[in-house]
């Protein structure tokens, strides 16, 4: 587009006045800026575990023979949910299949 409109194309370092910017900007904050940040409170009961639960953003759920989702593929289960669900795994007679296929 620029060489179009200017008849000059973009060269290889244009942008490395930004880029070097910006990767002093970073080492300077690691270098010193860090300390800024909040420090995160530590108790007895705060190990990595106890901060990030993945049970609070994941549900187990079993079909009965019944369910009139039974016999669908896992790529209908997520189109009825509309993007609200997504199927991580299968667990079918005891073997697991992480990321199932869509069919």
């Amino acid at each position: 587009m620029r060489e179009t409109i200017t008849g000059e194309p973009f060269r290889m370092f244009d942008f490395a006045p930004v880029g070097i910017g910006l990767a002093v900007a970073g080492v300077i904050f690691l270098t010193v800026g860090w300390r800024l940040l909040p420090t995160i409170k530590r108790g007895a009961g705060a190990t990595p575990e106890t901060r990030f639960s993945i049970e609070d953003y994941t549900t187990e759920v079993r079909l009965p023979a019944s369910s009139p989702y039974v016999g669908r593929t896992v790529r209908e289960l997520e189109a009825l949910a509309d993007g609200d669900v997504a199927v991580a795994a299968i667990i079918r007679e005891g073997y697991r299949r992480y990321i199932p296929a869509g069919h």
